[in-house]
């Protein structure tokens, strides 16, 4: 625990924003911090660039005999500051009780890093496995596009017998693993209702404004566009097999201090959708544009972006590697673990189903209260505990 500590304080400190440039560096800083772990823990490691945000790729080889399990995970994290409500600065990783704080300490440092240390101590006793690929992106939050690319590109550099992830939330107290995952995409909605913000005095009531308008559209988009029945899940275990629309963003007109009386020419919103393996993204987005065209005044004129589209994803849960995960989670944790279908998306899971043809297991590690993507993310001790001892055994028993 102690090495885990160690290693995930530093982990924390760099600032991988990877949906803002200005932390470029940052991105590059965490990924080379990532190379020198693992080449110094006899690792072959290499930070491979040319597909967006450097890929950190580390090879363990043991026997060929031996099956392979590919690691993925991701070093770049979610914006965060202090003054969204931090208790403390999101980049120095703090201990309260029983709970460990920073932005990315679940999702997803804290996570891979659990397998990280436990492999290391593995090697250093002579007792793993199996043969073993990490490949941690710095892209999964933006999309992770360009990691299809390298996988198509480099099959032979990530062949594997089977994948495995530790990307999301625990149920409760009980042991969980992903039988699914929603697909889905971003876009930008932008409409203009003038040329220039105008008086709203000499104005109001008379002259159309874009912020009113962006609000009518928004609402007929929630509450009239068909993207799927109006049902609710009856559990969160069920809530990645329903499609969802949410908008995360609104602006328009002056955002500054104080007023400035003037009524907006131009608005958007930042619109999130989520779609379930029946669906695909790209004619779901050109169903939602048409609907918006077909809603907006005509005296509006409307710009619609698309923005990192990925498919959901349905896995296979009948292979060797889940039923020995599963009975390792029912040992560790006392009960049978639960299988779920994830209202979130891994986008690259798609791709190791389509292009790599090899199963893929999700293991989630984190408590339910982690708040991931939230103020104060947090990572419950015994959850650390506990998924230390799942890998551990994982990595000691599977497939011998």
């Amino acid at each position: 625990m102690d090495t885990y500590l160690q290693y995930l304080k530093e982990f924390i400190s760099f600032k991988s924003i990877s949906t803002d440039s200005a932390y470029k560096k940052e991105l590059d800083k965490t990924a080379s911090w990532l190379e020198a772990l693992f080449t110094q823990n006899g690792f072959e490691a290499q930070v491979i660039t040319g597909y967006g945000n450097p890929i950190v790729l580390a090879h363990f080889h043991i026997d060929k005999k031996l099956p392979t399990c590919l690691i993925y995970g991701h070093y770049d994290v979610q914006p965060a500051d202090i003054l969204e409500g931090w208790t403390s600065d999101p980049f120095t990783l703090r201990q309260d009780g029983k709970k460990l704080y920073g932005r990315g300490v679940v999702d997803n440092k804290g996570q891979i890093l659990i397998h990280v240390v436990s492999i290391f101590e593995r090697i250093k006793q002579k007792k793993l496995g199996m043969n073993i690929i990490f490949m941690i992106e710095g892209g999964e939050e933006t999309g992770g596009t360009e990691l299809t690319r390298f996988v198509k590109e480099n099959k032979e550099s990530v062949s594997a017998d089977f994948v495995l992830i530790s990307d999301g939330e625990m149920k409760g107290n009980n042991p969980t693993i992903e039988a699914g995952l929603r697909g889905g995409f971003n876009c930008t909605l932008t409409i203009k209702t003038g040329e220039k913000d105008l008086h709203s005095g000499i104005y109001g009531g008379i002259a159309s404004n874009a912020a009113h308008t962006l609000s009518m559209i928004i609402n007929k988009t929630v509450d009239s566009f068909p993207l799927s029945s109006k049902a609710h899940p009856s559990t969160n275990r069920e809530v990645g097999l329903i499609p969802a629309l949410e908008v995360t963003s609104i602006q328009a007109g002056y955002q500054g201090e104080g007023y400035r009386n003037s009524i907006p020419h131009k608005a958007s919103a930042k619109i999130n959708v989520r779609i379930v393996k029946s669906q695909d993204p790209h004619e779901i987005f050109s169903q939602l544009k048409e609907f918006i065209k077909t809603e907006l005044p005509s005296t509006c004129t409307f710009e619609f972006t698309l923005d990192h589209p990925h498919n959901a994803v349905k896995l296979d849960l009948s292979n060797e590697y889940v039923k020995e995960a599963s009975s390792i989670l029912k040992k560790v944790y006392g009960k049978e673990p639960l299988f779920t279908y994830s209202g979130g998306a891994i986008p690259i899971v798609d791709e190791f189903n389509t292009t790599l043809k090899i199963p893929t297991l999700l293991v989630n590690l984190a408590n339910e209260d982690c708040n991931m993507h939230g103020v104060d993310e947090n990572f419950d001790i015994e959850f650390i505990e506990k998924g230390l001892a799942f890998s551990t055994l994982f990595f000691e028993t599977t497939n011998k």
